[in-house]
């Protein structure tokens, strides 16, 4: 089978003559003192164990060796090789206790694998599958073989291996791990027709590890990337009748080929993502974990993450990877990446999870990273009234503070503030305690705080009772200024609150039966090593389940307790698999992932299965006064479950988190699974939970 868009398995075709390729090495390196280092391991050779040989494995290293060199900047000696009979088990797990005694502190490591893959008989209970994710090495399962070369390489083992390298390294350091195997998502695969590269399930329960420690290492500065999901097959091709080659490893190398600077690896990616997509669609899905991996391939900070990706070009029309489940809307207008070049593109169609925009200007190609311009509402705008305390103010205060807010995207100014959904008023707040005087409206004598003529102006976003919708929802303007500032940052919250609110409609444009039972369980602190009860390690303490009575729609009964935290069971009673997302829609107009999360390949649940969030540290902390809500979407295909998190539509991802632990984990949350396709109508189902927190 030949891909349907092939590349010759060279990188000469992807790079420029050499005097201005020269000038694009991308220079994969932190700070001054940064090394680099390289692990390659291919096995092809299974002749002797009875197994399918790989012949596609020894090129994967070829291909790789070959753009680390000329796109990463490793020198020769950076670069480590292990084929066939060097990468017994032995001989693998001497290599990565050699690599993390020759790493330091900020150094830069990447580790290759291409070969088999398989599973065996979780042991020790912390796979939800029940179920182990392998490499197989070199001489494994052989009745020759004597000792550890007997055996398959656990997934817990391969996170103890690169848990040590990734203490050598710390925080400054980053490690990148890329397995071409079936079974690979979190196992931290010839000519047509193609070839697997995965073998039975072993039965292995005299293996050495098999009972190891099941605390495992959190990798925070590892990027893994899998070719194929925990469950899923990795396959091996023959691009136009050529040398066979792993299918992930020939677009990853591709990706790579291709990256700028400016990219993330998350960017190449899903680029490879694109050419797997077309050839295994159902089949083999790749999958991504990581903070990391939304950081420059330079080892950059992580930065503003794009809108969507070009999946297909035809007939003078564009595919996009995201749809209305992420927000996307017809007539919203798009740009490429992040230099504003004149490309423009606007949606015409929009999907579940696809949409397709009309080229307007510029050119793109497929695998092209776009950044949403302006975004078209599907609801009436929302109307704003603006209004003054007292008369202490400077009419041309205030009218820079109504310009400045003149031509806020979703919104319309009205004259009566009886006609307005939400009222900016222009306060000079004082001392703590009583309330304003408001003329004509005694009954909201108490609902702003006094005001103080001496004191400086505060503009604050009010809800139709006058109530302060957030903290962040209010811009103290500072003494002498304008408040340009100010107003700036309060435009990108009203925007923030204004695309939440596309999301909370999303229950009315699509409600379908999904089979999705949803239970929700308040988390009480409780003594350590209590009966029932769990520990959070993300918060160090212990918690107690508590579940709560009554229909799930009825929770938002409340009011809860500021500072209450709770979790989900989630029970998939339909006929088939689903994927699972929930976003915490909080008041200040913010957009948080609460599942999935770190740690969790891809949102899928199986028809039948249960998963309870507080198990894996996934929880709800209610740290804001106001109204919170919990989105839950139900489909049958993957999304792109951080697009709605982006900045400008959330809080700032990258910040660093100073608040609760828990709402940290919260902050961190992520997902690298990839859309594979468009989704029809009927197929997937959402479900509003409003809270009210006081």
């Amino acid at each position: 089978m030949a891909p349907r868009h092939s590349v010759p398995l060279t990188l000469s075709a992807f790079l420029l003559p050499l005097a201005l390729t020269l000038t694009l090495i991308l220079t994969w390196a932190g700070p001054a003192l940064a090394a680099r280092h390289a692990l390659l391991i291919g096995v092809s050779d299974y002749a002797d164990s009875g197994f399918t040989d790989l012949p596609g494995a020894q090129r994967d290293l070829v291909l790789v060796d070959e753009v680390l060199r000329s796109r990463l900047g490793f020198a020769p000696a950076e670069i480590r090789v292990l084929r066939n009979g060097e990468a017994t088990h032995t001989g693998i797990a001497r290599a990565f206790a050699d690599l993390a005694q020759a790493a330091g502190a900020g150094d830069r490591v990447f580790v290759h694998y291409s070969g088999h893959g398989s599973l065996v008989t979780d042991f020790n209970d912390d796979e939800d599958s029940g179920k182990d994710q392998t490499l197989v090495p070199f001489a494994a399962r052989r009745e020759s073989s004597e000792g550890i070369d007997r055996f398959d390489i656990l997934d817990d083992e391969l996170n103890r291996m690169l848990g040590r390298i990734a203490d050598r390294i710390g925080p400054d350091g980053e490690l990148v791990v890329v397995t071409d195997a079936c079974h690979s998502a979190t196992n931290t695969r010839g000519p047509s027709p193609l070839v697997s590269r995965a073998l039975p399930e072993a039965v292995q329960e005299s293996h050495p590890m098999a009972r190891g420690p099941s605390e495992r290492h959190p990798l925070a500065n590892a990027i893994r990337i899998g070719a194929a999901a925990d469950d899923e097959r990795a396959f091996e091709h023959s691009p136009d009748g050529g040398h066979p080659v792993g299918l992930f490893t020939h677009y990853w190398v591709e990706a790579l080929a291709r990256a700028e600077p400016t990219d993330t690896w998350r960017q190449v990616f899903e680029r490879a993502g694109i050419g797997v997509s077309s050839l295994m669609q159902a089949v083999q899905h790749p999958q991504i974990l990581g903070e990391r991996a939304d950081r420059t391939i330079v080892g950059g900070a992580p930065r503003a993450r794009p809108g969507a990706m070009v999946t297909g070009l035809a007939e003078g029309k564009v595919t996009l990877d995201a749809g209305a489940l992420v927000g996307v809307t017809v007539g919203s207008l798009y740009a490429l990446g992040d230099s504003d070049d004149g490309t423009r593109l606007q949606i015409v169609a929009v999907g579940d999870v696809a949409s397709e925009a009309r080229l307007d200007s510029g050119r793109v190609e497929q695998g092209d990273f776009l950044v949403e311009l302006k975004h078209a509402y599907r609801s009436a705008p929302v109307r704003l009234f603006l209004w003054p305390v007292d008369g202490t103010l400077d009419p041309g205060l205030l009218e820079g503070i109504r310009s400045g807010f003149q031509d806020l995207p979703g919104f319309v100014w009205v004259e009566r503030q009886a006609d307005a959904d939400l009222s900016l008023a222009v306060l000079r707040p004082g001392p703590a305690g009583g309330g304003t005087k408001v003329t004509g409206q005694p009954a909201r004598v108490d609902a702003l705080p006094e005001q103080d003529p001496a004191a400086a102006p505060e503009v604050w976003v009010l809800d139709r009772g006058e109530r302060p919708v957030h903290e962040a929802l209010r811009a103290k303007l500072k003494p002498g200024t304008d408040g340009t500032v100010e107003i700036a940052r309060l435009r990108e919250y009203l925007v923030r609150y204004r695309r939440q609110m596309e999301l909370r409609r999303l229950p009315t444009l699509g409600l379908e039966r999904t089979g999705i039972a949803v239970s929700v369980v308040r988390l009480e602190e409780a003594s350590a090593g209590c009966e029932g009860c769990i520990e959070a390690k993300g918060l160090g303490r212990w918690l107690r389940p508590m579940p709560v009575s009554g229909a799930v729609e009825r929770v938002d009964q409340g009011p809860w307790p500021k500072g209450s935290m709770l979790s989900f069971s989630i029970k998939n009673g339909s006929l088939r698999d689903q994927y699972l997302y929930l976003y915490e829609l909080a008041p200040d107009g913010s957009v948080g992932l609460i599942h999935p999360m770190e740690g969790v390949p891809n949102a899928a649940l199986a028809r039948g299965a249960t998963v309870d969030l507080w198990k894996h540290d996934e929880a709800l902390l209610l740290d804001a006064e106001g109204r919170v809500s919990v989105l839950l979407i139900a489909t049958q295909r993957p999304i792109r479950p951080w697009l709605p998190t982006q900045p400008g539509f959330a809080r700032g991802r990258g910040d660093e988190c100073r608040g609760d632990p828990l709402e940290c984990l919260l902050m961190d949350a992520f997902d690298g699974t990839r859309n594979g396709g468009v989704v029809d109508t009927g197929t997937w189902g959402a479900r509003l939970l409003d809270l009210r927190v006081r």
